[in-house]
């Protein structure tokens, strides 16, 4: 866990809206995990609509909270809004053994790959691994890879982002974080928003990699960073499938409008701006 934010930090407003729109009406039971407490928020307020019918919270293994909301029947719509009141702060996993046991093996999302294993040999080839190794490795993917924010799988499909060489920053994170763990380096994927005024209809993800002499070091590979990066953090796991914002089950067959909002605005200037 990370130490608590200097109190002189500046903090951020971040209003998250995720707003479904159904073609049919959704007329049995639905089954939501919500993942969209950020964490080291100094407040959190999450709103669904339409109301739970229950609702259950907790942790996963790696700190990151969770709401799961259990929803009747007998709607068109869905409206989930979460409104944080946030600073940067480097936010790690563990370091005890279970923990980088974990985030050094392959998982769902990103299961090994020669890719990983190819690109891993070129950037992190040395026996004894620093920080600018991952600097080097983060600028290499950012080189060889193009963010194309059209680009969007619904699947997160790996073999077409390698195939096209073009994605999002999910795609580019998920590469960081298998080229880490083909050179046995634990891995971890974290998602979150940039501390900087926003309009967006999209998290952020980047990637965070131990290293014995250095600890946990972060490294953005859609921008080609390493280092300390200032985001804000909403969760850390093995790959998107475990802090991804809205998840859950739904008995419903028809079509869905599905729009994303994320709103960043610094708590101390009251500035608000646009990002591409």
């Amino acid at each position: 866990m990370a130490p608590p934010a200097s109190p002189a930090a500046p903090r951020y407003h971040v209003v998250h809206t995720t707003r479904y729109a159904f073609s049919q009406v959704v007329a049995a039971g639905t089954e939501l995990t919500l993942r969209l407490a950020p964490r080291g928020a100094a407040s959190h307020q999450l709103i669904v609509r339409p109301l739970a019918a229950s609702t259950a919270e907790g942790a996963d293994e790696l700190g990151n909270r969770w709401l799961r909301a259990t929803l009747s029947g007998g709607f068109s719509a869905l409206l989930v809004t979460a409104k944080s009141l946030v600073a940067p702060r480097e936010e790690t996993p563990g370091t005890d053994g279970a923990t980088l046991d974990r985030l050094r093996t392959w998982s769902a999302r990103v299961p090994e790959h020669p890719a990983f294993h190819e690109i891993a040999h070129r950037s992190l080839g040395r026996a004894r691994l620093t920080g600018e190794d991952l600097a080097n490795l983060s600028a290499a993917i950012r080189r060889d890879f193009v963010f194309d924010q059209t680009a969007v799988d619904p699947e997160g499909a790996l073999e077409l982002f390698l195939a096209t060489r073009r994605g999002v920053c999910q795609d580019f994170a998920h590469l960081a974080v298998g080229c880490l763990r083909a050179a046995r380096i634990p891995a971890c994927y974290a998602l979150g928003y940039p501390a900087v005024p926003a309009e967006t209809g999209a998290c952020h993800a980047w990637a965070l990699a131990w290293l014995p002499d250095e600890g946990w070091i972060a490294l953005d590979p859609t921008s080609g960073r390493a280092g300390p990066l200032g985001h804000l953090v909403l969760g850390l796991g093995r790959d998107h499938g475990d802090v991804a914002p809205v998840s859950g089950t739904m008995a419903y067959a028809g079509d869905c409008r599905l729009a994303v909002r994320i709103s960043v605005r610094q708590e101390s200037t009251g500035e608000s701006g646009s990002a591409g």
